[in-house]
């Protein structure tokens, strides 16, 4: 659960793992009187890291990265023509999803931050971190709400994967 409190709540936090399965926790330190926040692997009940990796990671780069992800998604007309093609958007509503996607899109930075925070998590199905690169899951039905799309033709467990080759953050193994 993240803190509602904070001045920069963890709005990843649940929805990370490591290819291992492992989940991250949110974490910080505080260093010259600033706060340093982290997304932290921990290994499932008490066990061992797999493979002797752990992983910590800045929160505002991976959160940044995922915002940019989406934002990048939501603004690529023919990614997102496939998507909705694919969840069985008639054409005829297509170009209006495009067209409301990319204002989205456009508005998302200046949003009210609990509402741009909610939306992100809805569309949010899992984040995967692993020596090869980032894979980012989101919800379609999520992502068509968002748009304005009745979500009615799409199966409520459709996914889409962002994959990010290579090491895109920086990370450290303590």
């Amino acid at each position: 659960a993240t803190k509602t409190n904070a001045r920069a709540p963890s709005q990843l936090a649940g929805t990370i793992r490591t290819d291992a399965g492992e989940p991250f926790t949110p974490s910080h330190a505080n260093k010259a009187g600033k706060r340093y926040r982290y997304y932290v692997s921990r290994p499932a009940n008490g066990e061992a890291h797999a493979v002797n990796r752990r992983w910590r990671i800045p929160a505002g780069e991976l959160e940044g990265l995922v915002v940019r992800a989406v934002r990048d998604l939501l603004t690529d007309a023919r990614e997102l023509r496939a998507i909705l093609t694919a969840a069985g958007i008639a054409e005829i509503e297509q170009q209006a999803a495009l067209d409301r996607a990319e204002q989205w899109a456009h508005q998302q930075p200046t949003m009210p931050e609990a509402e741009r925070r909610a939306a992100l998590r809805a569309m949010l199905a899992r984040i995967v971190i692993a020596e090869a690169g980032i894979t980012i899951t989101l919800a379609i039905p999520a992502l068509l709400k968002t748009v304005a799309i009745d979500v009615h033709g799409a199966a409520a467990d459709a996914t889409h994967d962002i994959t990010m080759p290579g090491p895109s953050l920086a990370a450290s193994r303590p």
